[in-house]
């Protein structure tokens, strides 16, 4: 087996657990379009022959499992603050469950920003922009 083939068959394991094109380029020291063309020329194949079916929907599902793990672990160490500082009133509870929800907007936002793009008003109307945010 040569480089090449091992970089992208570790590539294929990576993408699997939902890591990025650009992360996957940068740590595998190659430009983003090279893995794009190994999702083409050789992944395809991959998924074809274990028989996973919707590979997109199935990271897409890891990355919310990961998301959903991570705010849980931000909840439980702001309460944990709040316990270690003798802070057990009520209204502070409140707060981190307001923070939590301005969280989960942020990240709704920023989802929604990175699918569709931004639509600024323009002198003629709408005019629609695409910003590619870089995590």
């Amino acid at each position: 087996m040569s480089g090449k083939q091992s970089k992208y068959k570790l590539a294929f394991k990576d993408f699997l657990e939902g890591v990025k094109y650009k992360d996957i380029a940068d740590k595998y020291g190659v430009s983003v379009s090279t893995v794009k063309s190994w999702r083409s020329r050789y992944w395809e194949d991959m998924i074809n022959e274990k028989g996973l079916k919707n590979v997109s929907e199935k990271v897409a599902k890891l990355q919310k499992n990961r998301e959903k793990t991570l705010r849980n672990k931000i909840r439980d160490d702001l309460y944990e603050q709040l316990g270690t500082n003798g802070i057990i009133h009520a209204h502070f509870m409140d707060l981190v469950e307001d923070y939590m929800s301005f969280w989960d907007i942020k990240n709704r936002l920023i989802a929604d920003v990175k699918d569709r793009g931004v639509s600024v008003l323009g002198a003629n109307g709408f005019m629609k922009k695409t910003i590619a945010l870089t995590s």
